[in-house]
């Protein structure tokens, strides 16, 4: 039966004989030798060349049949596909380059075997896994066995029909759109590929002793009770309006000041009508009428007379104001343009009345009443010396407060370190003192005004003082709960034991600091008979993962030296481009089929590409 196969193949030697004889013509009457210039010939778009071999765009539509590829509306299957084309091509040279050739005979039986292999993109592989697709394994290309023979009535578990040349060759022109010399052509690479695949892989296992530490890792499970310790929260203590403490700060910072006027300076200059302020706000309830509004107009009146008879600004306006944007700044904005604060017509009407220092009377609006202080005013060019006290104000407040979480952390381990201290009695003790830092004084009770109107602190639960939190219980391959770039909070948490169950001393991320303990019961080790129960399964997908990284890293390989060879270019297809869902036109031609009878196409590589019809 394989006498019309070996006729293709003496009409593939044929094929290679004519190409070699162009080549030779090309070099003696090529443009060197004043034949026919490349450019009286428009060269067709294409999808990538690699190593000289061109990917044509009838590459990408043949496999993109038999991926069911049919209406291109999956950019990621697209991408698999250039990809994967790309990918083959480059790991089929390799596999050239190191001595590797596919015989004749070795196609022929993959034919007969019902062998297709086709490679997609490894790293889009893993994408369409995610999504439930199954277009098989990164680790290998061939799939079977394939059906050529089309018959409506045969069942899916019926054994295969006998091999017939005329059915694989329907099946190739039908859904494959080839020749078969063609098909052959391109079977031959996906081989070649598939070899070096399987050469790459082969070196790649796992002792018992390396399964079971990875099951331990992943299995073993750690909860804790741990508290942070914010520079965000306390910089919100520092109290950046004590002259004193600021210039003492600037006369020992006069470098870093220097050098951030240096970089803000032009910023500086030319500036609009400016205005800062600090702002109150009592709202008036959606359903409010003109009793209950009197009545919240008094509060804010007792709060100006307390104001102006000496209290804090700042530790009245955390303690009462309603502004969601700046009550934890005590008020305070930042610069802004005269004719773009954010405040109620009303209250904007009075500003330009204010001078630097001043303190409005109480003003209604529909939002309710408001007190408005104008801190400064500038415009044109700042001077320099003003430039510096601010600058100075804002690096004395970022470096205490980094300073303050710090000294707070570390207080509270020497609290904890003590005999017969636990985590919640030392931090109640932290978390108070932080608050009346925070509010500058202690939060006052509940008080009555004239007229039994009640004046009550608004409630806070976000301010980030210190707390003790519990973790769900992780693994020592995951993240700590709720925090980024959390690998030193991870290895410190698995360090723990019954006896051991704190460190001595904070742990650090950035800026913030991390006290730990183990819960009670808190560490689940992983276990040994589990292990042995499913241990041939875990080997299984413990290499199956190693020889996925592996490929990945040897494709990147190859494509970083082709691409640095310049022996790897993209081309200008349209096919590289992704499609517009609203104008999206078939991509694969009009086949539609699947691998015919195969249910599903491998991949592998992660940057290869394949050769199509006379592309060698």
């Amino acid at each position: 039966m394989l006498e019309r196969l070996s006729k293709n193949s003496q009409s593939l030697m044929l094929v290679v004989l004519v190409a070699s004889l162009a080549m030779i013509f090309g070099t003696q009457f090529g443009p060197r030798q004043g034949g026919c210039s490349a450019d009286d010939f428009k060269a067709p778009t294409f999808i990538a060349k690699v190593y000289g071999t061109t990917i044509s765009q009838q590459d990408f539509q043949s496999l993109a049949r038999l991926v069911r590829l049919s209406d291109g509306r999956n950019p990621t299957l697209r991408r698999a596909i250039v990809n994967g084309l790309v990918e083959r091509e480059l790991l089929a040279h390799e596999a050239e380059r190191i001595g590797l050739r596919v015989t004749d005979d070795e196609l022929n039986r993959e034919i007969r075997g019902g062998y297709l292999f086709l490679t997609l993109g490894i790293n889009e592989l893993d994408q369409l896994s995610a999504t439930g697709a199954r277009y098989g394994s990164p680790l290998t290309s061939r799939q079977g066995p394939v059906v050529y023979a089309q018959d409506e009535n045969r069942g899916p578990n019926d054994p295969l029909p006998a091999f017939k040349i005329e059915d694989f060759e329907r099946w190739v022109a039908n859904l494959f759109a080839r020749t078969v010399a063609d098909y052959k052509l391109w079977l031959g690479r996906e081989v070649l590929a598939e070899r070096m695949r399987q050469l790459v892989i082969a070196s790649v296992r796992a002792s018992e002793d390396e399964v079971w530490r990875e099951f331990e890792r992943n299995h073993t499970q750690v909860s804790v009770r741990y508290v942070r310790f914010s520079p965000e929260f306390y910089r919100s203590t520092v109290p950046d309006d004590d002259e004193a403490a600021v210039n003492a700060f600037a006369a020992t910072h006069q470098e870093q000041i220097t050098a951030q006027l240096t970089q803000r300076r032009d910023s500086l200059r030319g500036l609009p009508a400016q205005v800062r302020i600090r702002h109150m706000l009592l709202r008036f309830p959606d359903d409010a009428q003109d009793p209950a509004k009197l009545a919240i107009r008094q509060r804010l009146e007792a709060l100006r007379a307390r104001i102006v008879g000496g209290e804090n600004w700042v530790r009245l306006a955390r303690l009462y104001s309603q502004d969601e944007q700046n009550w934890r700044e005590g008020g305070l904005s930042s610069w802004t343009a005269v004719d773009r604060v954010d405040l109620p017509d009303d209250v904007k009407r009075v500003l330009p009345s204010l001078q630097a220092g001043q303190m409005s009377e109480v003003i209604q609006s529909p939002l309710g009443v408001h007190l408005v202080q104008v801190v400064g005013r500038r415009q044109g060019d700042v001077a320099d010396a003003d430039a510096r006290r601010e600058i100075a104000r804002d690096l004395f407040r970022l470096t205490r407060g980094n300073e303050l979480a710090n000294e707070a952390a570390q207080n509270a381990q020497r609290r904890l370190n003590e005999a017969g201290a636990t985590m919640e009695t030392v931090i109640a003790a932290i978390g108070r003192e932080a608050l009346e830092a925070f509010y500058r004084g202690p939060v006052p009770p509940a008080e009555t005004l004239p007229g039994n109107n009640p004046l009550t602190v608004e409630t806070r639960s976000d301010l980030g003082t210190p707390e003790v939190k519990e973790t769900p219980s992780f693994t020592q391959t995951g993240t700590f709960p709720g925090v980024s770039d959390s690998d030193a909070l991870v290895s410190a948490s698995f360090a723990l034991t019954a006896e051991r169950p704190a460190p001595t001393a904070p742990i650090a991320v950035g800026d913030d600091r991390f006290l730990l303990r183990l819960k009670d019961n808190g560490r689940q080790v992983a276990s040994r008979s589990d292990f042995e129960r499913d241990r041939m399964r875990l080997q299984e997908e413990y290499v199956g993962a190693r020889r996925r990284d592996a490929m990945v890293q040897y494709i990147a390989r190859l494509r970083t030296r082709a691409e640095r060879e310049r022996e790897l270019r993209l081309g200008t297809s349209p096919l590289m481009q992704e499609p517009r869902r609203e104008t999206e036109t078939p991509a694969s031609g009009s086949g539609s089929g699947g691998a015919a009878g195969s249910g599903s196409a491998s991949g592998s590589g992660g940057a290869a590409r394949p050769s199509g019809s006379g592309s060698r």
